[in-house]
């Protein structure tokens, strides 16, 4: 971002520093009074953010979409966190005009999923008809990635809503279907990452929440994703599903897969949601193959690594019999006791105290 970018988007987080003061003042105007004004400062965020026809992204002065891509620096934030104030007090606007902006939302999310369906089913045909064909053009896919980026961002600010939840899943079934077709090459890293990092965040806010630390909590999720609910034990095994699907092939894109395990953890940190978890069977599958250190996981980053190994050790303390608990432990964790007491052992130095040797470590 250049000297006068970062000027007007300044002046822009003021604005809406403003507005949000004006919208919040109920001694002196009445509810409803600023909603109409929401409406039009959410419909602008959004309408900058998008390509052409529906938006004005990368549009030059004389209306002509620009081909050129802005470089961008290894060091630049991540959107979410660049823009993160901004996105709040977006989305705050968005809930206050919550009747116009969600189904804006709904509407725009589902409209570019159904396009980027119909662009990966094409290019599989071609890629069928002629596996030897040359890249296509790739304008169609980026445009339709970065609109679904910036959706999902705002997205994730209005998450409350179950109809915008479903919006996501369908994005997120979209990428795993490609991923399953061997389309891996034609999907954005960074859109699995707004998936993962959408679907961490909601899990954490509203996936058999405690409801007793709530004096409110919505009704809707509280039915579909509740405690000793069909619907909270599907999406469990779904989001696993999803976790699976992505380490399966992103041990390239760290990022990607550091957000992936983060879901993870999301997943088991909290002791009702581990109980869940570990009635999948894919989920021993999971420990059992990272415990033998067995390709992909093995490829994946120490830290990302070191994370995944979090979520399974916080996963073994979920509700199990003495019997179950004892295997779960012993056939997922059991080669990775060794393998640390190989790595202690093979580290010691002549003369170091008894206290660091591996029998001490499992005493």
């Amino acid at each position: 971002m250049d000297k006068d970018d970062m000027v007007y988007m300044e002046a822009y987080d003021r604005l809406l520093e403003s507005w949000l003061t004006l919208v919040q003042d109920d001694k002196h105007f009445h509810k409803g009074f600023f909603t109409q004004h929401a409406v039009q400062v959410f419909n602008s965020y959004i309408q900058c953010h998008l390509a052409a026809p529906d938006g004005t992204r990368n549009l030059t002065a004389n209306g002509v979409a620009s081909r050129e891509e802005e470089e961008i620096s290894e060091l630049q934030e991540d959107d979410r966190d660049q823009f993160s104030d901004q996105l709040a007090s977006v989305g705050m606007l968005g809930r206050i005009a919550a009747e116009h902006c969600i189904p804006l939302l709904t509407s725009l999310l589902e409209e570019r999923v159904t396009r980027l369906h119909g662009q990966l089913q094409r290019r599989q045909q071609q890629l069928l008809a002629s596996p030897a064909s040359g890249s296509a053009d790739s304008k169609v896919l980026d445009d339709l990635y970065e609109d679904i980026h910036w959706l999902i961002l705002v997205t994730v600010q209005l998450a409350y809503n179950i109809v915008l939840l479903s919006a996501v899943l369908r994005v997120s079934e979209v990428e795993s279907r490609a991923i399953r077709a061997d389309l891996t090459h034609l999907l954005s890293p960074q859109m699995g990452k707004d998936i993962v990092w959408f679907l961490k965040r909601w899990a954490k806010t509203y996936l058999l929440v405690d409801e007793k630390l709530y004096d409110q909590i919505s009704v809707p999720f509280s039915t579909a994703f509740g405690a000793d609910t069909e619907g909270s034990q599907w999406i469990v095994g779904y989001l696993l599903q999803k976790v699976l699907s992505n380490l399966s092939v992103c041990s390239s894109e760290q990022d990607l897969a550091n957000d992936t395990v983060q879901l993870l953890v999301t997943l088991v940190e909290r002791r009702e949601r581990a109980n869940l978890v570990i009635q999948c069977e894919s989920w021993w599958n999971l420990a059992k193959q990272f415990a033998s250190r067995s390709p992909p996981l093995n490829f994946l980053s120490s830290p990302v690594q070191r994370t995944l190994m979090k979520a399974l050790v916080l996963g073994g303390f979920a509700h199990m019999d003495a019997e179950t608990k004892q295997q779960y432990w012993t056939e997922s964790l059991s080669d990775l006791l060794t393998c640390l007491r190989e790595d202690v052992e093979r580290c010691r130095v002549p003369g170091t105290l008894d206290t660091f040797s591996p029998t001490r470590m499992t005493a």
